[in-house]
């Protein structure tokens, strides 16, 4: 599946919506939603497959980043239906927990290495997300809306 033809699926008879998303034209969002080959244009979608092609390239083994930030903002749109906050409390939080499952992991000798190695690859995710919500409070700004 091409990716106009996802958004197409997906924003059929919503072109005004995406239009004011994007703050375009809706002519000029109709276009996400035809083939470029063919009078399309390159929709948002295209350029966030080359963001991820790019992080391939530059980091294939960190590159799965995107796909899970990616993962977890859907999730949290759909859970709350709305766009995630920040909340320092909750990222505190999520880090303290993070970490005693990690000093868990690691201080428990007779845990079997997989259930080792599932709470070290959790807690980095959620590190991550923490360490990403900090440099947008850090830029001032929410990047991420």
């Amino acid at each position: 599946m091409k990716s106009y033809q996802v958004l197409e699926i997906i924003f059929k008879g919503k072109v005004k919506r995406l239009a004011a998303a994007f703050r375009i034209r809706e002519t000029s969002a109709a276009k996400f939603l035809r083939d470029p080959h063919n009078s399309g244009a390159l929709n948002p979608l295209d350029r966030l497959c080359r963001v991820i092609d790019e992080a391939v390239l530059a980091n294939r083994e960190e590159s799965g980043l995107l796909i899970e930030f990616l993962r977890q903002y859907h999730r949290s749109l759909i859970r709350d239906g709305k766009r995630p906050e920040w909340n320092p409390t909750e990222v505190a939080n999520s880090i303290l927990q993070a970490c005693t499952k990690v000093v868990q992991a690691l201080a428990l000798e007779n845990r079997p290495p997989s259930e080792q190695l599932r709470a070290l690859i959790e807690a980095r995710h959620v590190l991550d997300e923490a360490v990403s919500q900090l440099e947008v409070v850090e830029d001032g700004e929410d990047r991420r809306s």
